[in-house]
Parts: C-alpha cells; sequence; structure tokens
C-alpha cells in the first residue's frame, strides 16, 4: 500500500482537516480526518466507484448491514488513449481553515499553505491508462504536481492542485446543505465541526466532496 495524506493551511496555525489518499492493488481510497475511520472514497478498477461507510461503521451497530454502507454510487470510464481522465476532486475553500489543537500522532502531510483569501484550493485525482513510466506532469502550469502512484494494473494515480473560486454565496449554501443533512441523519452538529459536502459527477465534471465548516467565521 502506498499512501500520502495532505491539507491546506499550516500545521500549526489555520488548517483545514487533514486528507489521506492511498493505492492497495489496483484500487484507490480517499479519506479525511474529519470522518473518523467511518467513511471513505473508493475509485474501483472496474469503474464503480462509492462514498461509503466501511467496516468498522458496520460493526459497531449490530443492526446495520453490510449492503447499507454505500452513500452514493457512481462509475467512470478509465482511459484507453493518452488523455487522462478527472476522476475525483477535494475542494477546501480557504474561507474554512481554522486553528485546531495539534495532536501527537500528526502524520507528515502535503501542505498547500498560502492561498489568497477568497480562493478555494482543489486537489485533482486523475488515472491514466496502463503506462511502464510516470506520466508526465508539466503540462499545465496552472496545476501543481503533488503525487503520482502506479497501480498493480499498471494505470497511474496523479494528483495536482490549483486554486479556483467560489462565490461566499455558494459557501454558505454548501454549509446550510450540509449541516442540513447531518442532522437529518441524527447527527448533532456542534460549532466546531467540519463537514463534507458530496457531489455526483455531471457531464462537465467529476464527483466531488467540498470541506466546509459547520459555522462560518
Amino acid at each position: 500500500m502506498r499512501e500520502f495524506r495532505f491539507a491546506v493551511g499550516s500545521k500549526d496555525g489555520l488548517r483545514s482537516t487533514v486528507w489521506k489518499c492511498w493505492v492497495q492493488g489496483a484500487e484507490a481510497y480517499i479519506t479525511g480526518r474529519l470522518f473518523g475511520n467511518e467513511m471513505k472514497i473508493s475509485l474501483h478498477s472496474s469503474g464503480e466507484c462509492q462514498w461509503s461507510c466501511t467496516d468498522i461503521w458496520v460493526r459497531r451497530d449490530p443492526s446495520r448491514r453490510n449492503a447499507d454502507r454505500h452513500i452514493a454510487k457512481w462509475h467512470v470510464t478509465y482511459p484507453q488513449d493518452n488523455n487522462a481522465i478527472l476522476a475525483f476532486r477535494v475542494a477546501v475553500p480557504v474561507s474554512e481553515l481554522r486553528s485546531e489543537p495539534i495532536t501527537s500522532s500528526q502524520k507528515k502531510a502535503f501542505w498547500i499553505g498560502n492561498a489568497p483569501v477568497g480562493s478555494t484550493v482543489e486537489f485533482c485525482f486523475y488515472f491514466t491508462r496502463q503506462l511502464d513510466y510516470p506520466p508526465p506532469t508539466d503540462g499545465n502550469p496552472a496545476l501543481r504536481h503533488i503525487a503520482s502512484l502506479k497501480l498493480r494494473d499498471g494505470r497511474w494515480l496523479v494528483v495536482f492542485v490549483w486554486l479556483r473560486s467560489l462565490s461566499a454565496s455558494d459557501i454558505a449554501a454548501a454549509r446550510d446543505a450540509a449541516v442540513a443533512q447531518a442532522r437529518a441523519d441524527g447527527i448533532q452538529v456542534c460549532a466546531e465541526h467540519r463537514l463534507a459536502l458530496f457531489a455526483l459527477p455531471t457531464a462537465e465534471t467529476s464527483a466531488a466532496v467540498l470541506e466546509v465548516c459547520a459555522t462560518a467565521t
């Protein structure tokens, strides 16, 4: 298994949650510390993808079944030519960075610091076709390369980060939607909680999660 962690801000200042991406065999996964160990995004080699609860979540309640784990499912078609496919995105508005206690167990992460006020940092996860060598990563100056992980079937997962713009009203709407959904699921939302709003893919772009805080600053 190969993995890396990534976050926005700085480990001893204002920051996002720490996210983790890893590959195991020909499968790729993404999760965030805000999920604890109960949720993850799975990007399977079959093209079947899902946002789901983990086995740990199932085992914590005898009434839960494995079939209950999946929150959202979608499909991606992996490339056979030289074009990579954007399979997933993790977006973190700079407005959602907060100061939090540093844990002694915090592992090394790739930090994106000094993002402009009002911007949103977006991590983009691409898949290539089967390649014997690492794919080039310098084709677009707007994209900063973070990691390239080779999967067992020869495909590569290549991760970039770039800055985009989301309006304050869009972020506020996302916050309201995430809080409302959590409360509808019986979760007591506290002011310090971080939430992730999930979006299914469209004809224009990939599936994504947007990290927001339960309350605005």
